[in-house]
This record gives C-alpha cells, structure tokens and sequence, in this order.
C-alpha cells in the first residue's frame, strides 16, 4: 500500500493547511490536502461542484490510476461523500471526522441540533454584519474546537479564517437543502471509519450517531479529550487512527487514550 494517495478535506473555515500535522505522520502514503471552493471562489459553491474540482486534482495527482483513501472532516465530511461515488471502485477506504452535515440532521429530523448550528451561524453573520469578521472567526472556530483551538492558529492564519466567514454564512442554507442525506450513507459500499472526540459540541455527536448507524461496512474510533477540531489538536491520534483504518478492510471499534 506503500505510496497509495490519501485525499485530506479540510473543515470549514480553514484550509488544506489544517491536515499538516496529521499527512506528516502518515508515512508511505502520498496526501493531497486541496483548498476547497468555499475558502477561495467568490461564490458559495455546492457539493457537486466541490467534489468534481477534488476529482479533477486526482485525476491530475494519479493519471486516473491507482487506489485512493479520502478523508473529510467536518464540512470536508460532506465533499468526501459527494465524491466517494464519483470514485467507484477506486477508493479503498473512507474516513469521516465528525460529518456535521446540515441536509443529513434535516433528513433525520434532528431539529435540535439544526436550530443550534442554525443560532450559531445567526451569531456569526450579526458579527459580519458590523464589520467584525475576526470576532465572527473567532466565535465560529471557539464553539467547535474550544479557546485552544483558537491559539493554536497562528495569528497570521486567523485572517484568512475572518475571510472565510462571510462565505461559510452563505453557504449555510445550501448545506441545509444539499441533495445529501442519509439514503446517501447506506448506499456507501466502501469501509467506512468515522472519528468523533469525546468532548465535541452535541450537534456533531448527533451526526456521527447517525452517520455510523445507516453505514452498510462501518466502523468507529473516538479521540479521548478531543473535540470537533481534533486534525489541530490531537493529529498523532487523528493519524493512527486513519492508518489503522486504511491498512485493514474491517476494523473492530476503536478508541484513542488521552
């Protein structure tokens, strides 16, 4: 499996910079950590879109050959599963951390979560709406991952996050309605890990209950201590975690110690 691409998806609101520490450990394996179009087009751009664009960077990385493994965390969760089926038979193995996926809890009719994640966003874009986009990156980034989180971006990091944010607002009512739900998850045929940490915001919890519950080949793995941004906070458990998924077809339930 030596040199097999893995596909790194970046959460929202950060960039292919997010799995830096994590591709470092990945050793033997080729990755591939694209921006996506929500932290550099002009406009919102849908899954499709986004999937067909990661396509494309593979299909030029690969020469459309080869095995490859995606990765998506969070909003990078959603891509994955929109450009799992666009891969067939090529890829070999799906990892998803934490797939907050709006449309996916709107199926399940998880209107709890929705209105959380929905207040949130109400929160950020009242803070865009002044002119204060650091204050919108830095609420945004502190519910999901904690004040920790937020120092451990560098300084000159959490500008492009403040760019972001006008972007991930108008992008909300698109994730909602996204053509993405939980009829998607079953038909998944390809092994499948989903990574939680233990101490993430209830919404993300929710939609790895229900993600790992529809999976046809599932299997699941929690990062003790971390939250929802455990890719920054936790990589070298993030890291075993994914290798251990790649390097077998079934894995037995999985936990990370502090």
């Amino acid at each position: 499996m030596t040199g097999e691409l893995v596909v790194l998806l970046h959460s929202g609101g950060l960039s292919g910079a997010e799995w830096d520490a994590v591709a470092k450990k990945l050793g033997g394996y080729r990755t591939l950590a694209p921006d996506l179009l929500i932290c550099t087009a002009t406009r919102p751009a849908t899954l499709a879109e986004e999937a067909a664009r990661v396509l494309d960077l593979i299909e030029e990385t690969t020469r459309g050959a080869g095995a490859v493994h995606v990765v998506g965390h969070s909003y990078g969760g959603a891509v994955a599963l929109a450009l799992a089926p666009r891969l067939g038979k090529r890829v070999r193995s799906l990892t998803l951390i934490e797939p907050t996926i709006p449309s996916v809890l709107r199926a399940a009719r998880e209107h709890e979560a929705l209105a959380e994640l929905a207040a949130l966003q109400d929160r950020c874009r009242e803070d865009v709406d002044r002119g204060d986009v650091l204050a919108a990156a830095e609420r945004f980034v502190m519910y999901w991952g904690g004040a920790d989180v937020w120092r451990l971006i560098p300084k000159e990091f959490r500008a492009g996050v403040a760019q972001q944010m006008d972007r991930i607002g108008a992008s909300w009512s698109m994730l909602v309605d996204a053509p993405l739900g939980i009829d998607d998850v079953r038909r998944l045929e390809v092994p499948t890990l989903v990574v939680r940490g233990d101490a993430s915001p209830a919404p993300a919890l929710r939609a790895c209950a229900l993600v790992e519950g529809n999976l046809a080949r599932g299997t699941s793995a929690v990062i003790a201590g971390a939250g929802h941004m455990s890719p920054i906070t936790h990589p070298a458990r993030v890291a075993e975690a994914i290798a251990l998924h790649m390097n077998a077809e079934e894995q037995e339930p999985w936990s990370a110690s502090s």
